[in-house]
């Protein structure tokens, strides 16, 4: 699963949580469920997901720092010439 497509998905796991606890139509008690439901099945997932996601955007902004490295010494051995 691409980055985007993760990062879509935990937004819309938090996107449906909010939409059950701010339904009109439920009770107290349908609340208190639907918060013990996200906490026992998706909570973790979507912090381990996160957690995932973190990193990889750490991946990316190291191999990022050395293109940009490489970038600036063509340009300047470009300059050179």
């Amino acid at each position: 699963m691409t980055l985007q497509k993760r990062i879509e998905k935990a937004v819309q796991t938090l996107k449906d949580f909010q939409d059950a606890v701010d339904d009109a139509k439920h009770t107290t008690t349908d609340i208190l469920v639907s918060i013990s439901d996200f906490i026992d099945d998706d909570l973790n997932d979507l912090v381990d997901e996160l957690e995932e996601v973190a990193d990889e955007v750490g991946d990316v902004e190291e191999k990022l720092e050395v293109l940009e490295i490489a970038l600036d010494e063509l340009k300047e051995g470009s300059e050179a010439v």
